[in-house]
C-alpha cells in the first residue's frame, strides 16, 4: 500500500527559482577625435591614424610635398642667385629671362606666319571665286552687259539694285524686264523686301525672260560673300579696292559685275 506524501505545512516557505543569468556586453570604445588621438606616439604613418582620417591626410601629405618642393626649388634658386652675385658673375636671371623671351618671340612669329597663311590663301580664293563668278555672269548676260557698257545710267541702276542688297546676276534679270521693274526692285529693296519675294513680284507684274540660275556656292565658304552679301551700313567710297578679299561685300559684288561688263569690251 502506498504511503501518502505529506501536506504542506501552512505557512512554510515555498521553494525559490533560480535566477537567470544577465547578458554580457562588451564595452563600445569611443570614437577617436582630434583631441583623444594619441599624437605623441604617433609614427607618422597613414597606417597608423583612424580609418576616417586616412583620406584627409593623404591629400594634405601630397599637397604638402607639393609645396615642399616649391619652396626647395625656390631657395635653391636663391642660393645660385647669391653665389652668382657674390662672385662677380652675371645675374642668372638675366639668362632665363632672355631664353624666356627668345621662346616668346619665337612662338609669336609662328603664329604670325600661320595667321599670314591663312590670310594669303582666304585673299586667293576670294580672287578665283569673284573671276569665276564674273566670267559666268559674261558667259550668260553678254547681250545685257554690253548694253549697259553703253548706257552710264543703266550701270547707275544697276548699282542701286545691288546696293539694295540684290545678288548681282539678279539685278541683271530685273534688267531684263525693264526700267519699270528695275525701280521697283529699287524700292522694294529699301522697304527690306526680300530678294526671293522681289523676284517673284516683279516677274509676275512684268514680262519674263528666261535667265540661268546662279553657279552654286557654299554656304560655308567665303566666296559666298561675293554673292550673298549684305547692304553695307554706308555707301563705299570710290574708287573701291582692287582686291575683293579687302572690300565690302556692296562693294565685291560691284567690282564682280564690273570685271564681267570689263570681259563684253574684249
Amino acid at each position: 500500500m502506498l504511503e501518502e506524501a505529506p501536506a504542506p505545512v501552512e505557512g512554510a516557505p515555498a521553494a525559490e527559482s533560480a535566477p537567470a543569468p544577465e547578458p554580457v556586453t562588451e564595452p563600445v570604445p569611443e570614437p577617436v577625435t582630434a583631441e583623444t588621438f594619441g599624437w605623441d606616439d604617433w609614427d607618422g604613418q597613414n597606417e597608423s591614424l583612424p580609418e576616417q582620417a586616412r583620406g584627409w591626410h593623404e591629400r594634405f601629405d601630397a599637397r604638402s610635398q607639393k609645396e615642399l618642393q616649391k619652396a626647395q626649388d625656390e631657395s635653391r634658386r636663391h642660393r645660385m642667385l647669391y653665389d652668382s652675385l657674390f662672385s662677380g658673375d652675371e645675374d642668372p636671371r638675366i639668362a632665363e629671362s632672355t631664353e624666356a623671351l627668345t621662346t616668346l618671340q619665337r612662338e609669336v612669329a609662328a603664329e604670325r606666319a600661320a595667321t599670314q597663311e591663312t590670310i594669303n590663301a582666304y585673299e586667293q580664293h576670294m580672287e578665283l571665286e569673284g573671276e569665276r563668278y564674273s566670267s559666268w555672269l559674261f558667259q550668260n548676260y553678254e547681250s545685257e552687259l554690253d548694253a549697259i557698257q553703253a548706257d552710264p545710267s543703266s550701270m547707275a541702276a544697276l548699282e542701286v539694285l545691288i546696293e539694295g542688297g540684290i545678288d548681282t546676276h539678279n539685278a541683271l534679270d530685273m534688267y531684263r524686264l525693264g526700267p519699270g521693274a528695275m525701280k521697283g526692285a529699287a524700292e522694294l529693296a529699301k522697304q527690306g523686301v526680300q530678294e526671293a519675294v522681289i523676284l517673284r513680284l516683279m516677274k509676275a507684274e512684268h514680262r519674263t525672260t528666261a535667265a540661268p540660275q546662279a553657279p552654286p556656292v557654299r554656304r560655308s565658304s567665303p566666296a559666298s560673300q561675293v554673292v550673298t552679301g549684305a547692304r553695307p551700313s554706308q555707301a563705299p567710297s570710290p574708287p573701291p579696292p582692287r582686291r575683293i578679299s579687302n572690300m565690302s561685300a556692296y562693294d565685291a559684288r560691284i567690282e564682280v559685275a564690273r570685271r564681267a561688263i570689263a570681259k563684253s569690251r574684249r
